[in-house]
């Protein structure tokens, strides 16, 4: 094969054998009529077409950059330069597993140079920077949390971000003693320490996250990721600390009828296995530990001009709170997840049901039915970024609360909330201006369980 220091591009069409760099906007659109008007009498030289897909790319036009790549491998050796072009834009449509496969083809075939090959590996972790789990995840500020990465193992990449957040219910009296949490297994109540006792709603806020995978064998993959997320303040309420690590492996199942190392293969389905393990802290006590397995089944569709996956599984789901162990639970669902993209727009839904089974007899409310529905929107440019969310969890006790809460009356909890970021490159270089705003409100049966507030947060975030 050829290989990334290959001969370079014979011309049959004099006069578009270069693309600077640092061409201006009034030089592109002076290629770009030069290309129109060569087009007929050059749409067999591989050279002119795979410059061409490069004009179109650099000029925002990434469908037709792409049909043009596509003829140039087509008539043409299927050179390592074109390949990456196609993969980039294959990528920027949103065709992952299209880009995936042709970028580890890249690696494992061409032999690119140190600078290409970083390049190449940090494309495949941005790649898969995808959460494989069927649970909705709440709102929270710097939303999409990262879980798995299925590249190689130098393929490290992550993020970390500061901020500045205001919550609206946590500006209490100095003279608190304790604080409560209406959590959906049942009130959790902490001591506070006369340092901690809430004197200010703002706190700051550190997100660190890291993640990279490896190949195993021929086709099945695995990620870790990890993540920490802490907030503190020296008048806040909010001392909390939580640590999460997610580890999960992909196997295809089926590919499509071009996977035969043509450039446009990509899985058909494939089986997903997942773990997580969370710790949380609030001050100095534990308030609790969290485990979920799950393995899902997933397909790749087409929706209209959408490429989307989707994903239908098991979950299973242990939670322990050290200070309370009456409110421990295990729980097992069923659910699936949606998830669309296109130029320039993400989308996801995401729905679980199940039964979650007291592990104490003394829990208030007994089992409870559970339901969970997700959602998220998001559209970015090259400097900006904007993101939609929202969640609804609805939970249901067997038996009634407690005797002498309002006559012993079954509870019946629905929460949700919305939350919206927004993002823009270039205000500090190197690093991501952010801003959230985010809002939950609770409803319940019982008058102990309703609650509701909001927060705002700002602040940079980086990642590598």
């Amino acid at each position: 094969m050829t290989g990334f220091s290959g001969a370079a591009w014979a011309f049959a069409c004099p006069g578009v054998d270069t693309l600077k760099d640092d061409a201006t906007l009034e030089q592109l659109r002076s290629l770009q009529d030069l290309q129109s008007v060569l087009g007929p009498s050059c749409e067999d030289d591989p050279g002119f077409l795979f410059l061409s897909g490069m004009l179109s790319r650099r000029l925002g036009a990434f469908e037709q950059a792409s049909n043009w790549l596509e003829r140039s491998l087509l008539v043409g050796p299927q050179r390592p330069d074109v390949l990456l072009e196609y993969a980039l834009v294959r990528q920027i449509l949103g065709d992952r597993e299209t880009a995936k496969l042709l970028l580890e083809r890249l690696l494992s075939d061409y032999n690119p140079p140190e600078l290409v090959a970083n390049l190449i590996r940090t494309q495949l972790a941005a790649l898969n920077r995808e959460v494989r789990t069927l649970r909705p995840e709440e709102t929270a500020p710097h939303a999409e949390r990262m879980s798995s990465l299925t590249a190689f193992a130098s393929a490290l990449s992550g993020q970390w971000s500061i901020a500045r957040s205001f919550d609206s219910n946590l500006n209490s009296a100095p003279s608190a003693k304790e604080i409560s949490f209406t959590t959906l297994d049942g009130p959790l109540v902490l001591p506070l320490n006369p340092q901690d006792r809430p004197k200010s709603a703002a706190s700051w806020q550190v997100d660190a996250r890291l993640a990279s995978g490896w190949q195993a064998g021929e086709q099945g993959q695995w990620g870790l990721s990890a993540r920490t997320f802490a907030r503190a303040g020296v008048d806040s309420a909010l001392q909390s600390q939580s640590v999460d690590v997610a580890l999960d492996y992909a196997h295809p199942l089926a590919r499509t009828p071009s996977d035969q190392g043509q450039a446009g293969a990509r899985a058909a389905s494939r089986l997903l296995i997942y773990g997580v393990g969370q710790y949380v802290r609030f001050g100095g006590n534990p308030l609790a530990r969290l485990g979920r397995m799950g393995l899902a089944h997933e397909q790749a569709k087409e929706i209209g001009q959408s490429l989307c996956r989707w994903q239908q599984g098991v979950e299973a789901e242990q939670r322990h709170y050290p200070e309370r162990q009456v409110l421990d639970g295990r729980s097992a669902y069923l659910g699936s997840k949606l998830l669309c993209s296109t130029n320039k727009w993400q989308g996801e839904i995401s729905v679980r049901m199940g039964r979650d089974w007291a592990e104490h007899a003394g829990r208030a409310g007994g089992d409870q039915a559970r339901a969970d529905l997700g959602w998220a929107m998001s559209w970015e440019s090259a400097i900006q970024r904007i993101r939609l969310q929202g969640f609804t969890t609805v939970n249901s006790d067997s038996i009634g609360y407690n005797q002498l809460i309002q006559n012993n009356k079954i509870r019946l909890v629905i929460r949700h909330g919305l939350g919206i970021e927004y993002s823009r490159m270039k205000i500090v270089p190197g690093w991501e201006w952010v801003i959230s705003v985010e809002g939950f409100q609770q409803r319940s049966t019982l008058a102990l369980f309703v609650s509701e507030g909001w927060s705002v947060a700002t602040g940079f975030r980086k990642r590598f």
